[in-house]
């Protein structure tokens, strides 16, 4: 006969375990060779049944220490009931359940003796027939918390006649919390039940809940009302770079280490550590973290390089990125940075502010045009254009002012402008009103259309053309352009018939930028 023995321990010794925890120790043994994954899976459905009772588990390992030492000491090996007996009390255990496993051709008989360390004797013995084959694993392991579960209930035994009882309702908030009389499970509240009179030993556990545990002296019916209060738990976070940020449930609360209460309904939330130049680490809360120290080892992103030119050059850029808030330098230089998205705003006096955004991920040289984006509220200029129309032909030189000039991206507005010029070849003065638009096809080239109303002594004509324009600015202020004009002319003469007349212009002109915004 080979003889196999698992040890689950629950203890309640006076340095590990506070008083209001219950000690018990299983053996389980048979007189057959069963395979090692099916004790686990029996040890499991026995584990999960104590648990959620209230008991506390010790590691396999310190029970097989235990039981070496005990067979060392007797020069024996530890497999009969004193020698479990005392091992138990060696390691501060109340009770131990010792099951037999025998096998009948196909039928497991089960066999559970429930000792009690403190008086010696047998308080209760459960013996049940397993007719199923052990590879039902689902069925072995119901099988197997619904033993455990008949062991612990005080609802087997059967009262006892020459003893007095008194009816005990409790009513837990919340509901369903474990109650135990003198350490036996008694059920889930609410519960009716008959208490033996005397003093007697209660105990009421829940999950993530804090056990209430209190003695009471029974001699007569009773309601017990009992709130629970809701465990709180901690979890020290430490990282491997530290003042690392700490966000838990989508909020800040600090940088690492980081000690974070955390209450049972929480339990499967996010805690989250970011830190400029590291992969940002997510962990969701499970309940092997609770009470104990989780150690972040954080990883370093990649980092490259980046070079971003502007047309014009010398713009300023304005980096962020969600780790580190803005970083600002100059177009041209070149940036070692962590791999990310990153948001760039390109900035440059009298020239429109633009927002790009880049993903790093290798390194990069980016190029951005930059557009003007000013207005003037007063431009001058000496003008001197030579004019083709029909058959005629004259040279003018005169003063131009733009009162609203406003330059959006490519886009160049005057709403009003007033050219006042003579004619070289007579003797008229001429008066231009004009509003135009122009579009910069390239830098300093420029497409429009042009209106105005052209007044002399004795004619005034409205225009429109098409306009061709070349402009240079330098020194920021000054500026010199040549245009080409092409349009259509209305003259109404006083002493002729009126006539429509082609003309084309060309000019340069030289001014000053004057008031800006």
């Amino acid at each position: 006969m080979k003889i196999f023995i698992i040890i689950i321990a629950l203890l309640a010794s006076l340095n590990l375990y506070s008083k209001d925890e219950l000690p018990v120790m299983l053996k389980v043994k048979s007189n057959f060779e069963i395979k090692p994954y099916i004790v686990e899976i029996f040890r499991s459905g026995a584990e999960e049944s104590l648990t959620s009772n209230g008991y506390v588990l010790i590691s396999k390992q310190q029970q097989e220490e235990a039981l070496k030492e005990q067979a060392k000491q007797q020069n024996s090996d530890c497999y009969d009931d004193a020698c479990l007996v005392d091992t138990g009390k060696m390691m501060a255990a109340r009770m131990i359940f010792v099951t037999d496993i025998n096998k009948a051709e196909e039928t497991y008989l089960f066999k559970v003796r429930l000792l009690d360390l403190e008086s010696g004797s047998v308080k209760r013995t459960v013996i049940k027939l397993y007719k199923d084959d052990f590879s039902n694993i689902d069925k072995l392991l119901k099988f197997s918390k619904s033993l455990t579960s008949e062991v612990l209930s005080i609802k087997a035994e059967s009262k006892d006649k020459n003893k007095f009882y008194f009816k005990v309702k409790f009513n837990s908030n919340p509901k369903g919390a474990s109650i135990y009389v003198d350490d036996i499970y008694a059920g889930k509240a609410p519960l009716h039940m008959d208490v033996e009179k005397g003093l007697r030993k209660f105990r009421v556990s829940l999950n993530d809940y804090n056990i209430i545990s209190y003695e009471e002296d029974i001699k007569s019916d009773i309601t017990k009302d009992l709130k629970l209060v809701p465990k709180e738990y901690t979890i020290n976070i430490k990282s491997s770079q530290e003042k690392a940020k700490v966000y838990y449930k989508n909020k800040y609360i600090g940088e690492t280490p980081n000690l974070i209460k955390i209450k049972a309904k929480d339990i499967y939330e996010k805690i989250v550590l970011k830190k400029p130049g590291f992969y940002i680490y997510s962990h969701e809360i499970t309940r092997e973290n609770l009470d104990k120290t989780l150690s972040v080892n954080l990883v370093e992103l990649e980092k490259y390089k980046l070079k971003i030119n502007t047309k014009p050059k010398s713009a300023k850029i304005i980096m962020n990125h969600n780790s580190f808030g803005d970083l600002s330098f100059n177009s041209g230089e070149t940036q070692v940075l962590t791999k990310g998205v990153y948001s760039l705003k390109l900035k440059k006096k009298g020239y429109k502010a633009s927002v790009k955004y880049i993903e790093l991920d290798s390194n990069k040289e980016l190029d951005f045009d930059m557009y003007k984006s000013e207005t003037k509220v007063l431009r001058t200029y000496l003008l001197s254009d030579i004019t083709i129309a029909k058959d005629l032909k004259y040279l003018s030189a005169g003063l131009g002012f733009e009162v609203l000039n406003f330059i959006k991206g490519r886009r160049d507005f005057t709403l009003l402008g007033v050219d006042f010029y003579k004619n070289i070849a007579d003797d008229y003065f001429y008066l231009n009103l004009f509003s135009t638009i122009k579009w910069e096809l390239i830098s300093g080239f420029s497409l429009g259309l042009s209106v105005s109303a052209i007044i002399a002594d004795e004619f005034k004509t409205p225009t429109g053309a098409l306009l061709i324009e070349y402009k240079y600015v330098f020194a920021d202020k000054l500026f010199i352009k040549a245009s080409v004009k092409a349009g259509v002319s209305y003259f109404d003469e006083t002493n002729a018939d009126d006539f429509d007349m082609l003309f084309m212009t060309s000019g340069i002109s030289i001014g000053f930028n004057g008031i800006g915004e």
